[in-house]
Formats: structure tokens, C-alpha cells, sequence
């Protein structure tokens, strides 16, 4: 089993001198057979506590997550809302690589990742004691079932890339790196 790497494209160069391999279908670095995981020690996922000392690691990493947008009725009020999820094209999960599969169910991500999502304040923490993130609704502030909005064959997060490629959904890139605890979904086809 390979070792991935979370390398930022600005420390590339870097890492492929001290000897990482570049897995073209992950998209991602990793530690080649015979190589001593030392010298790559600041790209390993264990480096990484949210949270600080003892708290869960990021168990989901990727460098190509996009907020994918779609409006759907409050699962409450029947509203017009806007619910969002994340995206990720390329990524791993517990260190193994998946491709197009979204998160819900979210319990923590890194300072990047909240950071921007920002602009969507009704994304928010469930004042419950998971903890867990969740859309809100506008008019009546309920949280929606996220999953539900992931496992339902109607919902908009159900199957992400037909959504996308049928304009069902609008799709925003994040910028760098993002790294959040939550429980990955993909359409098996």
C-alpha cells in the first residue's frame, strides 16, 4: 500500500528532489518502495491535529474541492433555499486515493477550509453535541438532513457530476488544499 502525500503545488519542485513518486490517477505524491518516510515527514497525514493535541486527524484530504450550490425546498418550511456541499475531485480518504465523491455529515475541517466557507453562513455547526455541520434554512433556521441531500436518488448531491454536467448545480472552486472529517459519498456506476 502506498503513502500519499499532501503536497502543496508550490512545494513540488521540493518534494520530487528528496524523491516522491507522482501518482497520476490519484494526483497525488507518495512515497516510493525502499524510501524511509522521514525526509517527507511535513507532508505526511499523521502531521496534521485539528484541534490540537489528541483531537481526530483529517481523515479527507484533497487538492481539487469545489462548494457545489443547489436550491431545494426547507426540508421544514418548504422554502426556496440554497444548500451546499463539498466536492472533491481528487483526493484521499484515510490516506486512499478516491476520485468525485462529496462529503456530508461534516465534524471538523482545517482553518482553510472555514475560512471559505464563509460565504455560505448558512452552512454552519448543528447546536447539538456532534457537533456536525449542516445547511440552515433562511426562513425558519432549521438544519437539513444532510443525508438525506447526499443518499436520496432525487437530491441534488446525490450523483455531483451529472449534476454538474446538467447545470442542475453550480460549482465553486476552493483555493489549496482543504482537510475535513466527514463520510465520503460517490455514485457507483
Amino acid at each position: 500500500m502506498r503513502t500519499y502525500l499532501y503536497v502543496p503545488t508550490e512545494e513540488k519542485a521540493e518534494v520530487e528532489a528528496l524523491g516522491a513518486s507522482w501518482d497520476a490517477g490519484a494526483k497525488c505524491w507518495y512515497i516510493p518502495e525502499g524510501e524511509t518516510s522521514a525526509k517527507f515527514s511535513r507532508w505526511l497525514p499523521d502531521q496534521e491535529q485539528p484541534d490540537g493535541e489528541g483531537a481526530e486527524p483529517y481523515a479527507v484530504v484533497s487538492h481539487e474541492a469545489s462548494v457545489v450550490a443547489a436550491t431545494v425546498p426547507c426540508q421544514h418550511c418548504r422554502a426556496d433555499i440554497e444548500v451546499i456541499c463539498i466536492h472533491c475531485f481528487g483526493g484521499t480518504v484515510m490516506g486512499e486515493p478516491l476520485e468525485k465523491f462529496t462529503v456530508s455529515d461534516i465534524r471538523g475541517m482545517d482553518e482553510a477550509l472555514s475560512g471559505q466557507l464563509a460565504l455560505w453562513p448558512f452552512f454552519r455547526k448543528v447546536s447539538d453535541p456532534e457537533g456536525l455541520f449542516a445547511n440552515h434554512c433562511t426562513r425558519c433556521a432549521e438544519p437539513q438532513d444532510d443525508m438525506l441531500l447526499h443518499t436520496e436518488p432525487e437530491q441534488p448531491f446525490f450523483d455531483v457530476p451529472a449534476a454538474i454536467a446538467s447545470g442542475q448545480v453550480s460549482c465553486v472552486p476552493l483555493m489549496g488544499t482543504i482537510r475535513l472529517n466527514g463520510d465520503e459519498h460517490f455514485v457507483v456506476g
